[in-house]
């Protein structure tokens, strides 16, 4: 196995325990705050249990918004 390919799987393996975490304790409608590519910060609610992309990044599906966005972008919101 190359080094290369080693690094992919570990990105891969880690994404997924991130994902995983994620679902135990944020069901899908939990309430979030979103940081956009600007820095703006906005409220919303997950539509969608988390998963990895093909290179590990983990995403989740949010109310007003198309496409993934990474579970490091989202904060929980208090309850």
């Amino acid at each position: 196995m190359t080094r290369a390919r080693r690094t992919d799987s570990l990105a891969i393996a880690q994404g997924q325990a991130i994902a995983e975490a994620w679902n135990e304790h944020t069901p899908e409608g939990t309430a979030v705050e979103l940081i956009d590519d600007l820095g703006k910060r906005s409220r919303t609610r997950t539509r969608s249990v988390a998963w990895t992309l093909g290179h590990g990044e983990p995403v989740v599906l949010v109310e007003g918004r198309t496409g993934g966005y990474s579970l490091a972008r989202l904060v929980r919101c208090a309850p």
